[in-house]
Order: C-alpha cells, then structure tokens, then sequence
C-alpha cells in the first residue's frame, strides 16, 4: 500500500464518521425542539450550526484529501496506483 492509498482510506473513513455524527446532532436538536431531550448539553440551536458545519466541510475536506491522495494535487505522497 502507498502513503496516498493509507491517507485516503483513512480520510473516507473520518468524512463517515463526521457525517454520521452530524446526523446524530440534528436528530438530537429536534428531540431538544420536541421537549424528548433535556436541554443540559447544549442549545439546539448551536448543536444545530455544528452538525451544519460538519455537513458541508467534511466533503470538502474529503475532496481535497482524496485530490492529493491520487496525486492530482502535487504533495509529497507517493500516489494510489490501481
């Protein structure tokens, strides 16, 4: 396996784990809206703008990962090779 191959896998693997956490937040933000949740860990609002946040950078963050992964972006990582 090359360094991009390892970087990759493992940048796919956070971009997951960010987006299902910030599902997690908007399901918990409308369970705070609904009264089902007490309120002690936060407002919904914020939590809101957090899972926001996750959703539209972690692609982003994946993109540009993914981009150097493959070499398309000069780095110093020996590219994935199929």
């Amino acid at each position: 396996m090359t360094d991009g191959t390892i970087v990759f896998i493992v940048v796919t693997l956070v971009t997951i784990t960010d987006i299902g956490i910030a599902l997690y937040m908007r399901s918990r933000a409308a369970a705070m809206d609904n009264g089902d949740v007490a309120s002690d860990s936060g407002s919904a609002d914020g939590l809101r703008r957090t899972a926001t946040m996750l959703l539209a950078f972690a692609p982003l963050m994946w993109l540009v990962m993914t981009l150097f992964s493959f070499g398309i972006i000069p780095s110093g990582l020996d590219p994935v090779q199929f």
